[in-house]
C-alpha cells in the first residue's frame, strides 16, 4: 500500500483535489485506489501526529487509522488531503522562515506508516500574492505580523522542498506551481489520484469552468470532443487560447493589496518565484510538473 500525502499547501487548489477524487470514487475503487472523506482521517492523524512526536507509529494505531478511514479493504493507493498538516495558515512564516517546521512535521507524518512507501505532493504560490491572501484569511493587522520576522525577499521553495526531501529521503515528491493548475488540471489529478492515464474521470474540466464564461466553457467541451487533444502539451495549448478568449479577469488577474508592498517589490517576488522554480526542477528525487 502506497500513503499519498497532498499537502496543499495554503490557498493553492483549495480542496478541489479532493473533491474530484471522492466524486470518482467508484472509479478509482476499481483500481484499489482510495481518497477517503476528511473527516474520517484528519483529527486522527493531526492525534497521532502530536503523541508520537516523529516516533514510528506501532500496528495497532496504523490498523486503527486504516480501519476508521477506509472502505476498500484492499486499497493499493490511500490519499491523505490537508492544507493543515503543516501547519495553521496563520503560522505559515512561524519563527520567520516559510514553512519553516516542513521537515519535521512531513517526517512525522511519513512515519505513521514507517513500513509503507509515502509520496508527498504539494503546489507552490507566488509569495507577492500567497502573502496578501494569507494576511485576510487570518485578518493579520500587517504583512510583519503574519510574516514573523521572515524577509520576504529571502523565501524560497525549493528549500521548502529540500527540506521535505533531506527529512525523507525515500519518499517521493511531486510539486507544481499554482499558477500553472488551469493548465496541468489532468495532470494534477493524475499524479495526486495515481490513476491509469486513460482513466475517465469525471469532472475533469470543472476547475478551468470556474475561471471561464459558461459560453467559453460550452465551446471548450465541444472543442475538445471534436477535436481530441493528441497528447497533453497540445491539450494545454487549447485550454490557454479558450482562458485568453473567455477568461475570466477576475480569476485570472489578482490584485496585490497590502500595506506597504511596491510594484518593485511584487516584481522581485515573482521574477526570483520563477528563478526558483528551474532549482526545485534540478532537486534529485523531485518530480516537477510544468507546462
Amino acid at each position: 500500500m502506497k500513503i499519498v500525502y497532498h499537502l496543499g499547501t495554503h490557498n493553492t487548489d483549495e480542496g478541489r483535489i479532493l473533491r474530484c477524487l471522492l466524486a470518482n470514487k467508484g472509479v478509482l475503487s476499481k483500481q484499489d485506489i482510495e481518497a477517503p472523506g476528511p473527516s474520517s482521517y484528519r483529527a486522527q492523524l493531526r492525534e497521532a501526529v502530536n503523541s508520537l512526536r516523529g516516533k514510528a507509529a506501532p500496528f495497532d494505531l496504523q490498523e486503527t487509522i486504516l480501519e476508521k478511514s477506509l472502505s476498500n479493504d484492499h486499497a493499493k493507493r490511500v490519499i491523505f488531503e490537508s492544507e493543515n498538516f503543516i501547519c495553521i495558515p496563520g503560522r505559515v512564516f512561524m519563527e520567520g522562515e516559510l514553512y519553516g517546521n516542513v521537515g519535521a512535521k512531513t517526517r512525522a507524518l511519513r512515519m505513521l506508516f514507517p513500513d509503507q512507501p509515502v509520496e508527498f505532493t504539494l503546489a507552490t504560490r507566488n509569495l507577492a500574492t500567497l502573502v496578501p491572501t494569507l494576511a485576510k484569511r487570518t485578518k493579520a493587522t500587517s504583512a510583519d505580523e503574519l510574516l514573523d520576522g521572515a524577509n520576504i525577499r529571502e523565501q524560497r521553495w525549493s528549500r521548502v522542498v529540500r527540506d521535505i526531501k533531506s527529512h525523507n529521503p525515500d519518499c517521493e515528491v511531486t510539486v507544481w506551481c499554482n499558477e500553472d493548475t488551469p493548465l496541468l488540471w489532468p495532470e494534477v489529478l493524475q499524479a495526486v489520484g495515481g490513476y491509469e492515464s486513460d482513466t475517465e474521470i469525471m469532472g475533469e474540466n470543472d476547475f478551468i469552468a470556474t475561471l471561464m464564461t459558461a459560453e467559453g466553457m460550452v465551446r471548450l467541451e465541444a472543442y475538445l470532443k471534436t477535436h481530441e487533444p493528441k497528447n497533453p502539451q497540445q491539450r494545454r495549448r487549447i485550454v490557454a487560447a479558450f482562458l485568453d478568449k473567455f477568461g475570466l479577469e477576475d480569476e485570472l488577474v489578482e490584485e496585490v493589496d497590502l500595506p506597504g508592498w511596491t510594484d518593485d517589490l511584487v516584481d522581485a517576488l515573482t521574477e526570483s518565484y520563477e528563478q526558483d522554480f528551474y532549482a526545485m526542477a534540478q532537486i534529485p528525487g523531485v518530480k516537477v510538473l510544468a507546462p
